[in-house]
């Protein structure tokens, strides 16, 4: 057999092969141990009484992250490859295992790039973070609070539209009271870049040059075709597609946040038992935003050329 059918043969395998899905993996069923969290109190009172000596604190100190990435965002997965002497892939279960077991964090967020989550991956994360609450012990006491989000990621050419990074973090993990899937800015540069495959020659030249690591490619080739096949939003008949340029936080966005209202009540006080009280009268809360019309769904017909990009203002006004 000639060495360039040899080749040939091998350039055809690597062009065939397929990655496997890289899931969330498994949160390590067991909790700090209760005495090490009871011991943890008396330390952060130490502190807050050494950064003010002589005062009683009137607050109790506790350390978190939010701003947590794993493999789930396209960036990580890439650092994890063998050819940037990455040591694998880390999915959500061993950010909570981190944080847990070798950060000691009161709380944490998980807050992976929005435009590289799959609707798949969306699903397993908020499997791992209910894992991750579920062993954490007694609610009111836990060893440590994992928080459900994505990154936000806008990339402009200016100051004046280009927005940065901003993380979205939730109470809930309920399916009921967070996003179907993850709300990204639908940048082509960010968007672009994850979902067009590279050729062919550059896909099989990393398995190739290193063969003994070749499923670790294999799998990254995976999770972009994932992303690929995630179709884009698209307006149903009698939907409008709006690109939003801008976006309120009133009264009642405040009230939620803060875990004064509703479920998350219970959420904001998992963390060494501070239950937020319900307010004592109905709370209003607006959802403002103002954007302008990307594409019409069938049956639009109230707005002459709904997808020439014209302003819109949507005020939604419902009561916790």
């Amino acid at each position: 057999m000639s060495r360039r059918l040899a080749l040939g043969m091998l350039v055809a395998v690597v062009a065939c092969a397929r990655g496997e899905h890289q899931g969330p993996g498994e949160v390590t069923r067991a909790r700090v141990p209760p005495p090490v969290v009871a011991a943890r109190a008396p330390e952060e009172a130490r502190a807050a009484t050494a950064l003010a000596p002589g005062t009683p604190p009137a607050k109790q100190i506790l350390f978190g992250d939010l701003h947590v990435h794993t493999t789930f965002s396209a960036d990580a997965f890439i650092a994890s490859l063998p050819m940037l002497q990455g040591e694998g892939v880390h999915p959500p279960a061993d950010a909570c295992d981190f944080a847990r077991f070798c950060s000691s964090l009161d709380f944490w967020s998980i807050n992976d790039h929005a435009e590289a989550i799959s609707p798949q991956h969306w699903q397993e994360t908020k499997e791992a973070i209910r894992q991750c609450n579920a062993v954490a012990g007694d609610p009111h006491d836990p060893d440590t609070v994992a928080f459900l989000g994505w990154e936000w990621t806008q990339v402009g050419t200016t100051p004046a539209d280009h927005y940065g990074h901003k993380n979205v973090i939730f109470n809930d993990t309920d399916d009921a009271r967070v996003p179907t899937r993850p709300i990204s800015a639908l940048n082509r540069q960010l968007i672009g870049a994850m979902r067009v495959m590279a050729p062919l020659w550059q896909r099989i030249q990393f398995p190739l040059h290193d063969w003994a690591n070749r499923q670790r490619y294999f799998d990254f080739q995976q999770f972009q075709m994932e992303l690929r096949d995630v179709p884009l939003p698209k307006p149903k008949a009698g939907e409008l597609l709006v690109k939003v340029h801008a976006a309120g936080l009133n009264r009642g966005e405040f009230i939620a946040g803060h875990g004064l209202s509703g479920p998350g009540a219970k959420a904001a006080g998992r963390s060494r038992g501070q239950v937020g009280r319900a307010p004592a009268q109905p709370t209003p809360a607006g959802a403002v935003s103002r954007g302008n019309a990307a594409a019409p769904g069938a049956r639009v017909t109230t707005l002459e050329a709904a997808g020439s990009g014209r302003w819109l203002f949507r005020q939604t006004l419902f009561w916790m």
